[in-house]
């Protein structure tokens, strides 16, 4: 009677079996862990470019803005009505201005003369033209101290304006006032004023209109009174932005422009 032989494979398979599951597990582990780490490696550097990526782009968009602006300033400076202009020849020429305006632009009460620093230098080169011209000044009777400055303007050509203009932006006076008057019922009158002298009294380059925040009390008062009474703005062709102011001052009384004057004062920087 024949007998079956002994299987003696089953075990080693099984045994065999298992170490490879071992070190595939081990090995499954290990790529894991490699592949892991990989992708750690991977991310950093994908992280240290994109970083990269955005600091050169931070950096071009900087640079651009920065070649923008120098263009815009460029194209500032040639619409400016001083590009050009000589402050230094204009400071010589502004001794003389001085005697009314103040060392500092800040104007005399005594003289009645208003301060000149902080305004636009379009509005002093266009005045300065109109006191040249006739346009202001031309009668003593009706306004004295226009016709005092006639004769100065006169002996100004138009660089000597623009050089006067440009040092008359470096100085820095303040008006002194010498008036009194309701500044909160000014504030209800200026609301039309403010639509070519701005909300603050700043000036409207679009519109021509001067600054009023540094212009002494008393100053903006006789001027208003000169454009209701027709020493100012009385004609268009020779003073478009004059003739606009004649109508408003024309329905304000002595009071509303002491009022208003007094308001302008307390949007002063």
């Amino acid at each position: 009677m024949s007998s079956k032989p002994k299987n003696t494979g089953g075990p080693l398979v099984l045994a065999f079996t298992a170490v490879l599951v071992v070190m595939l597990f081990v090995g499954f582990k290990g790529l894991a862990k490699t592949a892991k780490e990989s992708y750690a490696k991977n991310q950093a550097t994908i992280t240290e470019i994109q970083e990269q990526q955005a600091k050169e782009l931070k950096s071009r968009s900087e640079k651009a803005q920065a070649a923008i602006a120098q263009q815009e300033d460029m194209k500032a400076q040639a619409a400016s009505p001083v590009a050009g202009a000589n402050a230094e020849l204009g400071k010589a020429k502004y001794a003389l201005c001085a005697t009314c305006h103040g060392q500092n632009g800040e104007g005399m009460a005594a003289l009645k003369s208003p301060a000149l620093a902080g305004q636009s230098a379009d509005y002093i080169i266009r005045q300065l033209q109109n006191f040249k011209h006739g346009v202001r000044g031309a009668d003593p009777a009706k306004d004295m101290a226009g016709a005092q400055m006639a004769p100065m303007a006169k002996m100004l050509s138009e660089e000597d304006m623009k050089n006067i203009a440009a040092h008359i932006g470096t100085l820095t006076g303040k008006a002194v006032h010498t008036l009194t008057g309701d500044a909160a019922a000014g504030k209800a009158k200026y609301a039309l004023c403010a639509t070519c002298h701005g909300p603050n009294a700043e000036g409207v380059p679009a519109m021509k209109s001067p600054g009023l925040t540094n212009l002494p009390d008393y100053y903006v008062v006789t001027q208003l009174k000169n454009f209701k009474h027709g020493v100012r703005g009385a004609d268009p062709s020779k003073d478009m932005q004059g003739s606009m102011m004649a109508p408003m001052a024309k329905m304000l009384s002595e009071e509303d422009m002491n009022n208003i004057a007094a308001y302008i004062k307390t949007l002063a920087k």
